[in-house]
């Protein structure tokens, strides 16, 4: 089905794919735990795994609703949501996350018109960057993105553009929400509610504690792990001229996005699993919810769906 096969990987990308997937995924949850853990220990008793799981639930629902709504339906037209369930997903990752799906998918396009590039706008591989360097390019883009629409027109067809969209963009442009409405909205519910659970001080704690895995978590599955190390390590299943490769075959903690190569050469496809072996667990969501009319026009691979030119693999025009 599937063009471009090439030989077994070299095992040294194997291993340190191996090594860094849990590792980048994990390593935030980690320092939560022992942070919480400590309060609990020196301050007063809190539900310490109770807590890391709403940490992580919180996180694992955000990522869940970048992968699919603003990258695989708005940035390539994969699928679509029911339209009452996507302006309520939109909002929701606004708030939890702090970006819109306008600003997003207008960079993932300029990504894969771009990929490995001079206009990439997060890549570990351009002349004088690196790794450590991509969270920097990509926040430095997305601000840009927000700042100078004029020069993204191109990437903008088809992408929202209404209320919501405006606001995100308002509060997106005032340090993305410090100086707007978003964080102080958070901190009044996050310390707010853990204040009232467990005392003012314990709460400001708790909440300080939280931080890690909720924004630190998908700050390195998003940007340090997708955007980053998925463009170094791994293993490629296509001969294609980019760097992107794929981490790990079976991708629970980061939904399916580590199968990135995959992405690169199908990005028209709401499933990034190629292989019998590899699994993206975000497609079989969508696939339930399109049983239940929630999702439409779900798209994925088929042996008549050649990979679109890489180089360009994304239309441009209006």
């Amino acid at each position: 089905m599937l063009a471009y096969e090439l030989p077994k990987p070299r095992s040294a990308h194997l291993l340190l794919g191996l090594i860094a997937y849990p590792l980048t995924s994990l390593l935030p949850v980690a320092v939560t735990w022992g942070l919480l853990e400590a309060i609990n220990a020196y301050y007063r008793p809190i539900p310490v795994l109770w807590l890391l799981l709403v940490a992580f639930t919180v996180r694992h629902t955000a990522g869940f609703v970048v992968t699919t709504l603003f990258h695989r339906s708005m940035a390539h037209d994969a699928f679509r949501f029911h339209p009452v369930l996507e302006w309520l997903l939109r909002l929701w990752t606004w708030f939890f996350v702090g970006t819109g799906a306008r600003a997003f998918a207008i960079m993932h396009r300029a990504h894969h018109a771009y990929t490995d590039k001079e206009g990439d706008p997060h890549s570990p591989t351009k002349p004088g960057e690196s790794l450590w360097t991509v969270a920097r390019q990509t926040n430095r883009s997305y601000v840009d993105v927000l700042n100078r629409p004029e020069a993204y027109t191109r990437f903008a067809h088809g992408l929202p553009d209404d209320r919501l969209e405006a606001l995100i963009e308002w509060d997106g442009k005032r340090n993305f929400g410090f100086r707007g409405v978003r964080v102080p909205l958070q901190i009044l519910l996050w310390v707010g509610t853990l204040g009232w659970l467990f005392g003012p001080v314990a709460g400001v704690l708790v909440f300080l504690a939280l931080l890690p895995t909720t924004i630190g978590g998908v700050v390195a599955v998003s940007i340090f792990t997708v955007n980053g190390l998925c463009h170094l390590v791994g293993y490629r299943s296509y001969e294609v001229d980019l760097t992107a490769s794929n981490l790990f075959p079976i991708d629970v903690l980061t939904w399916g996005e580590v199968l990135h190569q995959n992405h690169h050469v199908f990005p028209g496809s709401a499933n990034f699993a190629h292989k019998a072996w590899e699994w993206d667990p975000a497609y079989t969501v969508l696939w339930c919810m399109s049983k239940v009319g929630l999702v439409r026009d779900l798209k994925a691979p088929t042996p008549n769906l050649p990979p679109l030119p890489v180089s360009h693999s994304l239309s441009t025009s209006p």
